[in-house]
């Protein structure tokens, strides 16, 4: 990825070569050899990511010509949003760039995830403007009429959700965890720019281009006044107008009329679908196993031989770090009391459960060093013993653990409190040697244990600053009180949804642990994405609201306007993060199905069905606000209004 580090790759390939060389010099290609740990691992892994990279966009960008083409009917349409979304790509990568220069590094899987992310939000915004681009189109509004129109309406939607994205991503800059952080910086900066370039580019690119980006579809001219001003009439001889008798009733307006019919069934049937699928979730146990969900890459399969050769607790050790005030050995002898804490300490670690084996520096060929006998040794073998021994302060003495599991199970996880529980004992007793020595707890177990305690809480300070920082966004954007919080718990319905069945496919049907990260990264990136549709479906009804139709007519009218468009976007943009299933690492086809059905779900259910259901519920709360924040006044009236919807 960018930002250094690509020579460990090129070193870890120049080993191999090396080791391939010398099996042929010496006769032994029949000997298998790994070259693993920790660099041959993230070696092989950005090795892996440029591969899926390669694989993955071209199918990316594929699949949104097509759906495009369809949607709109026109060969031409697709390249407008993709040249928009390249120019958007191009620059943010030049920024990326300069971020992974000068700021922080950034992880390879962020690079794999950013084409599809800004292929998705990037497309969405420009299909919302260029679908009501075309809809003031067929009205008989001129170009200039129609994009200033497109802007104004669509424009303040996709700004909405642009900036409830970007503050969602820009929570994940809190975490701890140093991929996340790159995460969130990363992805805001990539949606700012796509959001720029559809609120800027697109409208000069319908202003250039005008109706020609339809083509060759005439849908469109039959029903448009001309840029000179001549209008189009009907049979009726009524210039560009419908004939009123003739009412047309897609599948949307027939869904949105079914929703007000049955709102509260509609409601119910969501809560009780979401009983089990919130019980799931909050009872997923998440797997830290990173190794579990690579590829077949050599170091992998090296972990694997040593699992198999030296036991699965030999792949990554965990130690206990011991640093006392006073010199263990000072040239002549050793300080035995300090030597027997240390026994006593490693007595009580290897006494726990999950504990393979304990060694200790203080050990040599399984004695300690101060009670043994050191016949047939010169006095410098008695040295260089003493200092493999110890470190080189003679302060320093160093405990090695082996677990009876791997060392991202669940129980290898568990342990590491357990031994630091046995070393807070020792080390808080005044009774003790160690009293004042600095003791830590390390190695890749303990060290996921940290992150995982860190990611706790700091998961939680994201979630209220994405839930916050939307709500108020969204409270003086769109006026209302209630309308923030039923778009949040409703993507939360979605969110709940779509992990309860990543974790049915992944952990019960393929085997493969869901990481620790999905949970986190699908509630931050759905909290953020899933509002473009809500928003886009909720502006719509509060534009015809303003118009004075009544919540149901304008609920209709507003599902029939743009329910085609959101089932489109979400199903391009679901498509853009499927094709992260094609990638060879584990966590990453979470994520691209975790996003991928957490999309269709909310674009064909939630907000089709459900969001009119509780609109027309809720009536005109949906739009209260206290103050000058509300920005739908209506006077009450003193008879009722007809809840049938013809």
């Amino acid at each position: 990825g960018f930002g250094g580090g690509d020579e460990i790759p090129a070193n870890i390939e120049k080993i191999r070569s090396a080791i391939t060389d010398l099996k042929g010099t010496l006769g032994m290609e029949s000997l298998t050899t790994y070259v693993s740990g920790d660099a041959a691992l993230n070696a092989d892994m950005a090795i892996a990511a440029d591969e899926d990279i390669k694989r993955i966009d071209p199918v990316t960008i594929a699949l949104v010509i097509i759906l495009l083409g369809l949607f709109f009917l026109s060969i031409a349409t697709p390249f407008v949003p993709l040249g928009v979304v390249g120019v958007a790509i191009i620059v943010s990568q030049g920024l990326i760039f300069l971020i992974g220069t000068y700021i922080m590094k950034v992880h390879y899987s962020v690079i794999t995830m950013l084409v599809p992310l800004l292929l998705a939000v990037g497309v969405d915004y420009s299909i919302f403007i260029i679908a009501r681009y075309r809809e003031e189109r067929r009205k008989g509004r001129k170009r200039e009429a129609s994009v200033r129109t497109s802007v104004t309406w669509a424009g303040e939607s996709i700004a909405t959700s642009g900036g409830v994205v970007m503050i969602s991503f820009g929570a994940l800059s809190v975490a701890g965890f140093g991929m996340l952080r790159t995460m969130g910086l990363v992805f805001m900066v990539g949606v700012g720019v796509a959001l720029l370039a559809a609120l800027t580019l697109l409208p000069a690119v319908l202003l250039l281009l005008g109706d020609r980006i339809f083509w060759p579809s005439k849908r469109l001219r039959r029903k448009t006044l001309l840029d000179s001003g001549n209008k189009v009439k009907n049979g009726k001889g009524n210039p560009g107008r419908r004939n009123p008798k003739v009412r047309r009733r897609g599948y949307f307006g027939n869904a949105a009329r079914f929703s007000l019919r049955h709102a509260k069934a509609i409601v119910l049937a969501a809560l009780l679908i979401s009983i089990p699928t919130t019980m799931v979730v909050l009872n997923l146990e998440s797997s830290f196993d990173f190794i579990a969900g690579m590829p077949n890459v050599e170091s992998k399969r090296g972990l694997d031989a040593m699992a198999d050769g030296f036991g699965k607790g030999n792949i990554m050790k965990t130690y206990v770090v011991i640093q006392t005030p006073d010199a263990i050995y000072n040239g002549t002898g050793f300080d035995n009391d300090t030597l027997d804490s240390i026994d006593e300490l490693s007595t009580s670690i290897a006494s726990l459960d999950n504990i393979e084996r304990v060694t200790s520096s203080t050990l040599f060929l399984g004695s300690r060093i101060d009670q043994m006998t050191w016949d047939g040794f010169s006095e410098s073998d008695k040295i260089n013993a003493i200092h493999q021994s110890l470190g080189e302060d003679n302060n320093t003495v160093l405990i090695t653990i082996v677990f009876e599991e791997e060392p991202f199970t669940s129980e290898s996880m568990d342990t590491i409190p357990l031994i630091r529980d046995e070393v807070n004992e020792i080390k808080n007793d005044p009774n003790e040697d160690l009293f004042n020595a600095e003791i830590y707890v390390g190695g890749s177990t303990a060290s996921m244990k940290d992150i995982q305690e860190s990611m706790n809480n700091d998961f939680r300070n994201m979630a209220i600053i994405v839930v916050v920082g939307i709500f108020i966004l969204l409270l003086i954007i769109l006026g209302s009180v209630l309308i923030p919080l039923r778009l949040i718990l409703t993507i939360a319905l979605s969110i709940s949804w779509a992990l309860a069945m990543t974790m049915i496919l992944f952990e019960w049907v393929r085997g493969i642990p869901v990481l620790w990260l999905m949970p986190m990264i699908l509630f931050i990136i759905i909290m953020g994405l899933g509002m473009d549709y809500d928003i886009f479906l909720v502006t719509r009804i509060r534009e015809e609201v303003m118009k004075g139709r009544s919540d149901e007519r304008a609920i209709v009218r507003a599902v029939e306007k743009t329910g085609g468009i959101i089932t489109a976007c979400g199903v391009i943009m679901a498509g853009a993060f499927a094709s992260l299933m094609l990638s060879s690492m584990g966590l990453l086809q979470e994520f691209g199905f975790g996003l991928s059905f957490a999309i269709i779900i909310d674009a064909m259910l939630i907000r089709i069905y459900l969001v009119p259901a509780i609109m027309v519920l809720l009536k005109r709360w949906n739009w209260w606000a206290p103050g000058r924040l509300q920005r739908v006044k209506r006077k009450r009236k003193g008879r009722k209004v007809r809840k049938k919807v013809r």
